[in-house]
């Protein structure tokens, strides 16, 4: 096995800082969310690691889940002092009030001057008109 593919196995945060969005559902009922024509209030579940390092300095850190579209928006969680090394949490969205267009949502990990650690790849959404 090559580097690269043990690499692509290796858990979140074990060769630095890392964000990933690991579940989008309707927090209504928990079922998976249609993200092609997304209503309601979703629960997006992310999860960021800090990797190892010296991380005296990261007292300010935050996890953020980044809405981006044609209204923007930014769910914030600070992870206090000092920070957890890994943390999960469900971020809730109000489709509804962000009106009709496509959105992208990303987890981020930002530390200091609002510095980006980490961040997750995309996950799309469509929000139809009403």
């Amino acid at each position: 096995m090559n580097s690269d593919a043990i690499a692509a196995v290796l858990p979140l945060g074990t060769k630095g800082p890392g964000a990933e969005i690991t579940s989008v559902v309707d927090a209504s009922t928990g079922t998976p969310a249609p993200l092609t024509a997304a209503t309601g209030t979703l629960s997006v579940l992310g999860v960021v690691a800090l990797g190892p390092g010296n991380w005296r300095e990261a007292a300010d850190l935050q996890m953020q889940l980044a809405v981006r579209g044609r209204r923007d928006t930014t769910l914030v969680l600070a992870l206090g002092s000092p920070p957890p090394v890994m943390m999960a949490h469900a971020f809730e969205v109000a489709v509804d009030r962000l009106g009709a267009g496509n959105y992208s949502m990303r987890v981020r990990l930002v530390g200091r001057s609002s510095r980006v650690v980490a961040e997750s790849g995309p996950v799309f959404m469509t929000v139809p008109e009403r």
